[in-house]
C-alpha cells in the first residue's frame, strides 16, 4: 500500500465495502451459458472482487491464445485454482450457478470447460493418451478449439490419439490452420491423414465421413464443415479430382449436412402426421359414423374411408423422411407446382392458366440436378408471373435434349 497516496485510501476502501450482487450479471442466462455471459459482463465490474479473480482466471490462459502476435505477458506465478485430469474433462457439465463455480470442475458449461482443457493442456507435458470416446465427449462439451489450441498442442493431441480419434484430430488441425491462415502445406500431414481414414473407411466419400460425425460429434462436423471451400477440398488431392468436383462434392456435404440437422424436427413431423393425426381422424370417424354398424354397408364404407385416410396421411407423412443418399427425386411437373405456389405465396388462382407439354415432364430427376432445376424454374416462372401480361396463358414446355451419355440428359425448359 506505499505505492498508493495516503488520500486515495479512504476511496478503495468506500469501493470495496459496496455490495454488489454478483449473480446478477448472469442469473437471466441459462446455467449452461451462464459461465461466458458471466465473463463477459465481468469485463465492466472488475472492481469488485468475484468478477476480478473470474477475469484472472480465465484471462491468464486465452490472452496468450488469442494475442499470440502482441507478446502478452502472463504472471507465471498465478496459479490455476484448480487441477484439472482427463478424467475430469470426460465428466457431464451441470451448468454454473455461483460465482466460485470455476472452483469446481463439473460446475460448467462448455465455455469454462474449454478453460479446464486449455489449463490441462498448459499444466501436462506428459498427457495421457485419448480414447476416441473421451476425445468426442470433450469437443462435444468446448467450443473454439480452431481457435484457441496451439500447433503444438494439436501436434501433440494428433500423437496421443488412438487410430479412431486421429480423424478428428485431423479435423481440428485443418480448421486451426485454415483459421490461422499459415502456411498451405503445413497441414500436409493432416489432409492426407483425413483422406485416408476417408478413402479406407468411408468408401472415398467426404459425405459419408460428415454422416458419421454428426449423430455423436456435430461440432467437429461443423468445424469441418467452415473449412471445406472450393480451394481446401482441391487440396484433398487423393479424394477430389478437379475444381467441378470439388464444387459438387460442398453441395453434397451442404445437403447431407442439412437433412441430418433438420433430422429430428422432421421425425417429429412424421410422427406427428402417420400417428397423432391418424388417431384424431380415426376418433372423429368413430365419432361421426358410430351409427354406421348398423348393416355391413356401411360398416365397409367406414372401414374403406379409414384405409383411404390411412393411406393418404402415410405417404404425406413419407415425404418428412430423410432420404437415404440425402436428396430428393421429383419430376419437373412436380418442382413447376410447387414453385407455382411458393411464387404465388399459395395464391393461385383459375384465372391465371398453365399448360404443360414436353416429353420430360415428368421424368423422375436426383441429386443436385433437382437442386439445379428448381433455380433455374424458379426464376422462370417468377419472371412470367411478374413481368408477363396479367391472367395470359403460361407455357411450360420442358424436352429432352440430348442423351451423350447414358443415364445423363440434357433436359431444357423454354
Amino acid at each position: 500500500m506505499d505505492l498508493i497516496d495516503a488520500s486515495l485510501l479512504p476511496n478503495f476502501e468506500q469501493v470495496a465495502d459496496v455490495k454488489f450482487e454478483t449473480r446478477s450479471l448472469y442469473d437471466d442466462i441459462d446455467p449452461m451459458s451462464a459461465d461466458i455471459a458471466f465473463y463477459q459482463r465481468a469485463a465492466a465490474f472488475s472492481e469488485f472482487n468475484d468478477c476480478a479473480r473470474y477475469r484472472l482466471y480465465i484471462d491468464t490462459l486465452i490472452a496468450p491464445r488469442l494475442m499470440s502476435g502482441l507478446a502478452v505477458s502472463v504472471d507465471a506465478t498465478i496459479q490455476h485454482p484448480i487441477q484439472v485430469s482427463l478424467k475430469d474433462l470426460t465428466k457431464a457439465t451441470q451448468g454454473f450457478a455461483e460465482p466460485d463455480d470455476y472452483l469446481r470442475v463439473q460446475s460448467c458449461g462448455s465455455f469454462l470447460r474449454t478453460i479446464q482443457l486449455l489449463s490441462y493442456l498448459d499444466r501436462h507435458n506428459n498427457r495421457a493418451a485419448i480414447s476416441a470416446h473421451d476425445l468426442r465427449f470433450i469437443c462435444e462439451h468446448t467450443i473454439a478449439l480452431d481457435i484457441l489450441l496451439s500447433e503444438r498442442e494439436i501436434e501433440a493431441l494428433y500423437e496421443l490419439s488412438d487410430e479412431e480419434s486421429k480423424p478428428l484430430v485431423a479435423v481440428l488441425a485443418l480448421a486451426l490452420y485454415k483459421a490461422k491462415s499459415r502456411d498451405e502445406d503445413v497441414d500436409f500431414k493432416f489432409r492426407h491423414s483425413l483422406c485416408q481414414t476417408v478413402l479406407t473407411q468411408f468408401h472415398g466419400k467426404l459425405e459419408e465421413f460428415i454422416v458419421w460425425l454428426l449423430p455423436k460429434t456435430p461440432q467437429i462436423a461443423n468445424y469441418l464443415l467452415t473449412i471445406l471451400d472450393r480451394q481446401t477440398l482441391q487440396k484433398l488431392y487423393w479424394l477430389i479430382g478437379s475444381a467441378d468436383e470439388a464444387d459438387r462434392t460442398r453441395q453434397a456435404i451442404l445437403i447431407r449436412f442439412c437433412w441430418l440437422e433438420i433430422e429430428p424436427q422432421l421425425q417429429a413431423a412424421s410422427k406427428m402426421i402417420t400417428v397423432d393425426l391418424v388417431k384424431q381422424v380415426n376418433d372423429s370417424i368413430q365419432v361421426h359414423f358410430s351409427h354406421s354398424d348398423e348393416d355391413e354397408a356401411h360398416r365397409s364404407y367406414k372401414q374403406q374411408l379409414r384405409e383411404t385416410v390411412h393411406e393418404r396421411l402415410a405417404r404425406l407423412g413419407s415425404w418428412f423422411r430423410q432420404p437415404e443418399d440425402g436428396f430428393v427425386n421429383a419430376s419437373t411437373r412436380q418442382l413447376g407446382e410447387l414453385i407455382l405456389v411458393e411464387a404465388t405465396d399459395g395464391k393461385i388462382t383459375e384465372n391465371q392458366p398453365f399448360e404443360w407439354s414436353g416429353d420430360a415432364l415428368d421424368i423422375q430427376i436426383d441429386g443436385l440436378s433437382v437442386h439445379r432445376m428448381y433455380d433455374c424454374l424458379f426464376v422462370t416462372l417468377r419472371n412470367a408471373l411478374k413481368y408477363g401480361a396479367e391472367d395470359s396463358l403460361i407455357k411450360i414446355n420442358v424436352s429432352r435434349e440430348a442423351q451423350a451419355v447414358e443415364g445423363v440428359s440434357q433436359i431444357r425448359v423454354p
